[in-house]
């Protein structure tokens, strides 16, 4: 499958406002490439409408406060998943909402390894056993009221070399 972005719209007037409610029709899906420990994770409207979303959050980097990626990696994790936010600590930031045109796509790319590293998430590495892990992808903004309101999942396998 290949990566497309859409253009950046930091530039330009946010779609976001108070109060706002998706139009009729208004359908979300995730789509999550894995290869290794990167994964690529695009919010796809999949439905017949534009819909105003929440992006990103712009910062000295891209952070994503709606994501979680939850994996059980079969160690200490066993009995429960081990959740990664993408999400640490900022002085400033700027929440970048986009309307999402039909069959429109936001990719955002993440380190796993990287982020499983910080204090925020734990500070443990990812287990690097060249198995397979069930994963699970959570987009969710039910607890906003200025762009789509709702939680998406997608299930993948996240192979780990």
């Amino acid at each position: 499958m290949p990566l497309r972005s859409l253009p950046s719209r930091e530039d330009g007037p946010a779609c976001e406002t108070a109060g706002y409610v998706a139009p009729k029709g208004a359908s979300l899906d995730l789509d999550v490439v894995a290869n290794g420990a990167i994964a690529d994770v695009g919010l796809r409207n999949a439905g017949k409408v534009a819909v105003c979303v929440y992006s990103h959050v712009a910062t000295h980097e891209l952070q994503h406060d709606w994501l979680t990626i939850q994996y059980n990696d079969g160690a200490k994790y066993h009995h429960f998943a081990r959740v990664l936010h993408f999400d640490d600590a900022r002085d400033k930031a700027a929440v970048v909402s986009t309307l999402l045109r039909p069959g429109e796509v936001i990719w955002h790319r993440f380190d796993l390894a990287n982020w499983a590293a910080r204090q925020s998430n734990g500070a443990e590495p990812l287990m690097s056993n060249k198995l397979a892990w069930p994963a699970l992808a959570v987009y969710d903004t039910t607890r906003e009221s200025r762009a789509w309101r709702g939680r998406v999942e997608k299930r993948f396998t996240l192979k780990l070399r």
